[in-house]
């Protein structure tokens, strides 16, 4: 299964990734966004 891609606000992003809790991987970038993927969906936004 694809990976699926959402753009989202930092906090929106954040506050999923802390409902999704195990499974969740959070990327800081160095351009400045955040990839938060939970498999198999990636989320990217800015932070």
């Amino acid at each position: 299964m694809n990976p699926h891609y959402f753009t989202l606000d930092r906090e929106p992003a954040l506050e999923f990734v802390k409902e999704q809790g195990a499974g969740t991987l959070v990327t800081a970038r160095a351009d400045g966004t955040i990839d938060a993927t939970v498999m198999p969906i990636v989320f990217r936004g800015t932070t």
